[in-house]
């Protein structure tokens, strides 16, 4: 519950933000045709999405600072590009499980106010013909273009079916 208070109020301070600019889009695998609104900040972070949503690990990494801070709340903050490496690279395994899944993020709303930007998005798992739809708030700080501080808040009793899921599978395989 403090997690989702704390990422309303920072969404809230940026939407009043008399600099702050919004815009709601979808991802897919396709790239964005054209950067949102939010300056040379927002660009890099919608960047990073698409490469991202293409499945593209090498120019993913490429948007994180070396010294990236990324932390995935409530989980262990992750310090450094080659950790963030390690713990995202499983997410680009062409064929993960042994049984039929997807993901697939819906970005809802993009605020961007210099440094900082804020995407909410739906992140939503098909696994095995169990279905589960996560909103996550995304908090970025990008310094000379590139991404040093990323955090994904979410609830993660919304996200334990999941990752139980993902595991016992992994198990199987």
């Amino acid at each position: 519950m403090r997690t989702n208070l704390l990422a309303l109020g920072l969404a809230l301070t940026l939407l009043a933000t008399p600099s702050a600019r919004a815009e709601t889009k979808k991802h897919s695998s396709t790239p964005t045709a054209k950067p949102p609104a939010g300056g040379e900040s927002a660009k890099v972070v919608s960047e990073f999405m698409d490469s991202w949503f293409k499945g593209d690990l090498e120019q993913t990494m490429s948007y994180l600072a070396e010294d990236v801070y990324y932390w995935n709340v409530p989980m262990e903050p992750i310090k450094g590009r080659a950790k963030s490496r390690q713990f995202l690279a499983p997410f680009f395994e062409k064929d993960p499980l042994v049984v039929p899944s997807t993901f697939r993020t819906d970005i809802k709303q993009t605020l961007a106010d210099g440094a900082n930007v804020v995407v909410e998005r739906v992140d939503s798992f098909d696994i095995n013909g169990r279905k589960w739809k996560i909103p996550v708030v995304a908090v970025f700080e990008v310094k000379n273009g590139k991404i040093s501080v990323w955090k994904d808040y979410f609830d993660m009793a919304q996200f334990q079916p999941v990752a139980t899921l993902i595991e016992v599978l992994a198990k199987k395989k």
